[in-house]
């Protein structure tokens, strides 16, 4: 029984996900944010869209089909201090994609990440943080007018098609950004314009892919 229940189930979701069709990115929104442009050489965003609250959004290779299952070539390419050297530079590229002004590191912040990342035992279960004890909170700091969080993960078969001839670890920088901005919600803090943007880098290396929380902060003043 349990296995015609299963079976049932899976053929619900499979129509739920072919009834759904393919939505230009200028008209999806997502509980109310609206998707915005993904500018990315290896990656192209595919939305299977219904409605404002049922959507699924699909990474795929901008030159091929489908990537490959076999990861061991990617982690043995990935160097980790090269993949945190790169963030900096690929979040200003980033935020020049859209006009924006760019960011700078906070490194309290990434510390404050790198150590909520480790907690999340896997993205299906993974919470927002909530801010606590971060000494950056608007009711504890008076110079914070705003901040967010972002948390993804990226699997290693996402860069099976990257080359040999171009480095992995700064695609892997790249898709930090570019996996958050595909979805609208996640969107919103990376494109908004800041009066100073400081920003910290969460990145936990597991057996499957890496664990990205990201945090982001609207400090008062100008550049």
């Amino acid at each position: 029984m349990k296995r015609i229940l299963l079976t049932i189930l899976l053929i619900t979701l499979i129509f739920k996900a072919y009834s759904q069709k393919i939505t230009k990115w200028e008209d999806v929104t997502y509980y109310g944010y609206p998707a915005v442009p993904v500018y990315s050489d290896w990656f192209k965003i595919e939305y299977l869209y219904n409605n404002d609250k049922d959507m699924i959004i699909n990474v795929l290779p901008k030159n091929g089909k489908s990537f490959s299952l076999r990861t061991e070539k990617v982690k043995e390419r990935i160097d980790e201090e090269k993949v945190r050297g790169y963030l900096v530079e690929s979040l200003n590229e980033f935020r020049d994609d859209y006009d924006l002004s760019h960011g700078t590191e906070n490194s309290e912040l990434t510390d404050i990440c790198n150590d909520y990342s480790k907690t999340i035992q896997n993205i299906f279960v993974a919470k927002h943080s909530k801010f606590v004890g971060n000494p950056y909170k608007m009711d504890v700091n008076t110079e914070t007018i705003y901040l967010c969080e972002g948390i993804n993960y990226l699997h290693y078969n996402l860069f099976t098609l990257i080359p040999d001839s171009i480095d992995v670890n700064k695609i892997i920088a790249n898709y930090v950004f570019d996996g958050l901005v595909s979805c609208p919600v996640h969107a919103s803090p990376l494109v908004r314009e800041y009066n100073i943007f400081e920003i910290g880098f969460g990145l936990d290396f597991r057996e499957n892919g890496i664990m990205v929380v990201l945090q982001y902060r609207d400090k008062k003043g100008s550049y």
